[in-house]
This record gives structure tokens, C-alpha cells and sequence, in this order.
């Protein structure tokens, strides 16, 4: 798949930051240049029939909260297409491995790098590390080896090492981001950026209910759908303390949601995940939940 190169330039990219390291790459246009290349890589793997269009079920909602809220919408737009290239040019489980093979070593990079200064803050460092190490468990029950199960732990160890020295001086949390978020988007767009999650959490819980009935050989799918709910479970607890509808990272989750529907889709053309009311009940009811929560931890 000639849209994978790219999409690995770029996920690399928006994880490692390397031009907050390194001044000089600040003037070379390295997001456009990598963004470009998945774009047109995706666009001969429609040319050569190597990928299929299909449409990814947050698709229409991410286009609802993009353009019911254009202010926020114009500002988060790179990331957005990031969303569309990852989740629709990532179409097979072995592309999959490589993009979240991709991911995994860039958290590692950062782990090692002392004075990164994008993970002072814990909340940063939660939404940039920690939703990633189920992916290396994910790798090693796809496949099992002394290799992949060195990756899980080394992962692990790192991880948790940098959290430590981090979260050592801070005792609490920080204000939940639903009044935040609630104060940037409105109640609407809250709820359609709430939906864009559910939707991609979705999409795992669906796939093992589906899966459950079968034997050895949905064994790959099985392994990336716990490995994908589990991060999503992640960055979604992740949202209710610091507002993430802007950072790249949320959006290359749900990218990543979107293509594992993809890959899935193209073993049993028969998957499908809907929305339906009850599940859009249950986003307001939640979401209004959480907002009277965090109204009433504010009061005097």
C-alpha cells in the first residue's frame, strides 16, 4: 500500500516533534511534505485497486463537529485530515502493525528524551504515553516471541519510569476539561465530539462481539481490538482532564479506530457498527452527567 510510508512519516512526526528539539526543521515544511505523500499514496492505492473506498463510521460526525463549530473547526483542521488518511488509507491489519509498530517506537524515543518539554505537564504525558503501551501487548499476543514480549517490557518500564519522576511533586489532578471544553464548544459540539469517541470505542467492542464466535484464525483481529479499546479506553478517560479535540494525538486514535474498521471490514464485508438514538440517549445523558459533575466540584 503505497499511502503507508507516508502516514508513518507522519504519525512519527506529530509523535516525536522533533522541530521543538531541533530549531533548524522548524523552517522546513515537514507536515505539509508527509501529509501530501499519504494523500497521494492513498490516492494511487485507489488508482491500483490496492485499497477500497470505505467510508469509516465517525466519518459524518467528524464532518458534523467540524463544521458546527468553525472556529475550533479551522484550528484543528491538519489534524482532522490526519483522521481521514490514517483511518481510510490503512485498510489491512498488517498495515495496522506497521503504523502502530510506528507509534510505539516513537514512544520510546520520547521516554529516553529527559528534556522533552511537551511531557511536563501529566496530563500531556498521559494522552502521549501512556494510551500507547497496549499496543505492545497487543503485539506480542498477535505474536508471540521473546522479541515482542522484550517490546512490552521495556514499554512498560520506560513508560512508568518517566511517570514517576514526573508525577512525584504534583498530589492531585488538574480541573476536569468538561467545563472547558463545554465553554469552547458549547453544548452541541461537546456532544458531537463526545459522539466521534463513542463511535471509535465502538468500533473495538463491536469487533469483539463479532469475533467471539469464531476460532484461531480471527486470533489477529481479536488481539488489535483489545489493544485499540484498551488506548481508546485510555485517551477517553484522558479527555475528562485536559481538553484533546485539538491534539493531533486524539485524532491519530481515532484514525486508528478507523482503520482497524477497515481491515475488518475487508475480512467480513457483513461488519458493520452503527449509532442509533439509544446510543445518542446515552451520550447526552453522560455527557450532561459529567458537566453537572464538574459544576458542583466548582462550587465553594
Amino acid at each position: 500500500m503505497f499511502a503507508v510510508p507516508g502516514i508513518l512519516l507522519l504519525v512519527a512526526l506529530l509523535y516525536l516533534r522533533p522541530q521543538e528539539l531541533i530549531p533548524a526543521l522548524r523552517e522546513l515544511p515537514l507536515l505539509p511534505v508527509f501529509l501530501g505523500l499519504a494523500i497521494f499514496g492513498f490516492a494511487v492505492d485507489l488508482k491500483l485497486r490496492k485499497s477500497r473506498l470505505m467510508l469509516t463510521p465517525q466519518l459524518g460526525w467528524v464532518a458534523l463537529f467540524f463544521g458546527f463549530c468553525p472556529g475550533v473547526g479551522l484550528s484543528i483542521s491538519i489534524p482532522i485530515i490526519v483522521y481521514v488518511v490514517i483511518g481510510h488509507g490503512v485498510q489491512t491489519f498488517r498495515a495496522l502493525e506497521a503504523v502502530t509498530g510506528t507509534l510505539l517506537a516513537a514512544v520510546l524515543v520520547r521516554c529516553l528524551c529527559e528534556s522533552d518539554p511537551a511531557l511536563q505537564d501529566p496530563n500531556e504525558l498521559a494522552l502521549t504515553l501512556f494510551i500507547a503501551l497496549p499496543f505492545a501487548f497487543a503485539f506480542f499476543k498477535r505474536k508471540r516471541s521473546a522479541t515482542r514480549l522484550l517490546l512490552a517490557l521495556v514499554a512498560t518500564v520506560l513508560v512508568g519510569y518517566r511517570s514517576a519522576k514526573l508525577l512525584e511533586p504534583h498530589s492531585g489532578f488538574g480541573v476536569g476539561a468538561g467545563q472547558r471544553v463545554l465553554a469552547e464548544l458549547g453544548f452541541p459540539g461537546l456532544v458531537l465530539f463526545s459522539v466521534v469517541l463513542y463511535v471509535s470505542v465502538k468500533i473495538p467492542v463491536r469487533a469483539i462481539k463479532c469475533l467471539r464466535a469464531l476460532g484461531p484464525e480471527a486470533d489477529v483481529a481479536r488481539a488489535w481490538a483489545v489493544g485499540l479499546l484498551a488506548s481508546l479506553g485510555g485517551l477517553v478517560v484522558g479527555s475528562l482532564f485536559v481538553p484533546v479535540f485539538y491534539d493531533p494525538v486524539l485524532w491519530i486514535y481515532v484514525g486508528l479506530s478507523g482503520a482497524f474498521f477497515c481491515a475488518m471490514k475487508r475480512h467480513d464485508p457483513e461488519y458493520a457498527v452503527r449509532f442509533g438514538w439509544r446510543d445518542c440517549s446515552l451520550v447526552i445523558a453522560i455527557d450532561a452527567l459529567l458537566i453537572g459533575i464538574g459544576f458542583v466540584s466548582t462550587l465553594p
